[in-house]
């Protein structure tokens, strides 16, 4: 069994709560402390659970970090799909490099403990993989819309700049989150700008 996984799929109303409480916590006790300043027998009491509970469902805190990490990232690629879907020419595509953006902010800002559990994930030995496999994973699903709009361009360049965006985006939007107001704007511009750039130099080939 994948340790970073839940060791069981909880089907009873009772269990799904549970479960639903103990990552709650750990997005609220890691969000506000960071990773290393948090135990899981803090989590279970913040959560209202036996420690026993928490080891019931999750092996370890890593698996429930990993919990909410995919969680958070299925939301994204939702709103990402929302933004790229009606995207069928270089001019719209232009346009959308400023919307995603824009929608990374947007998540980002609505779920501010994400940006620590990130950060945590990044810098955490077990989890840093994973983290460049979900890097990869939002790459692919990128592609897949540049693709469709520039269908003559190399699959690989578009791939490689896709997992530039994947990568530097969310790693950007948290850095400006944590910024004065005024810097933390200067860098969404920056990034949109050079996200555009590199999107026009898969059109120019």
């Amino acid at each position: 069994m994948n340790e970073l996984q839940p060791r069981r799929t909880p089907k009873q109303e009772r269990s799904r709560e549970r479960v639903e409480a103990i990552v709650a916590a750990t997005k609220r006790l890691v969000g506000e402390r960071g990773n290393d300043a948090v135990s899981v027998r803090e989590i279970a009491s913040e959560a209202g659970v036996p420690i026993g509970s928490v080891y019931q469902y999750f092996p370890d805190k890593n698996a429930i970090l990993r919990t909410l990490i995919t969680g958070f990232l299925e939301t994204i690629e939702t709103e990402l799909g929302r933004v790229l879907g009606p995207v069928e020419t270089v001019d719209d595509l232009a346009h959308a490099v400023d919307d995603v953006v824009d929608t990374v902010v947007k998540l980002f800002k609505k779920e501010p403990a994400m940006g620590t559990i990130w950060s945590s994930v990044a810098a955490n030995t077990v989890l840093r993989e994973l983290d460049w496999s979900d890097a990869r994973r939002m790459a692919q699903f990128l592609s897949v819309f540049f693709r469709k709009v520039l269908p003559d361009a190399d699959p690989d360049r578009i791939f490689d700049a896709c997992l530039y965006a994947a990568h530097t985006t969310p790693m950007t939007v948290r850095t400006a989150n944590l910024a004065p107001k005024k810097d933390g704007q200067r860098l969404i511009r920056e990034l949109k700008t050079l996200l555009k750039i590199r999107m026009r130099s898969l059109v120019r080939g």
